[in-house]
């Protein structure tokens, strides 16, 4: 039975942080902007042990952060665009 992470990064943390991880295809990627560590999953498998993890470059980071609709420099969520305003259409506006 395969590991699906993208479950579990709900509950799942940065073992140095304990920031909150995103799934960025091979590997979860902890959200600290300090940290910037880069998790494997190896044979379906998180492997969280921070001396194992590589350290992404602020750049690389920041990029990540990016895909998955996180501040570049910060890691906090953005928010997400507003939707547009309804319109309504066959309407007709009086004159005054």
């Amino acid at each position: 039975m395969s590991f699906d992470p993208r479950l579990l990064t709900s509950w799942l943390r940065c073992t140095r942080s304990r920031a909150v991880l995103v799934f960025d295809g091979k590997s979860l990627v902890c959200v600290d902007p300090q940290v910037r560590l880069q998790y494997a999953i190896r044979d379906g498998i998180p492997s969280l042990l921070a001396e194992e993890a590589a350290t992404l470059s602020p750049a690389e980071w920041g990029m990540v952060m990016q895909r998955h609709g996180r501040d570049f420099t910060s890691g906090a969520l953005l928010d997400t665009p507003p939707s547009p305003a309804p319109t309504m259409t066959g309407a007709t506006h009086a004159s005054p």
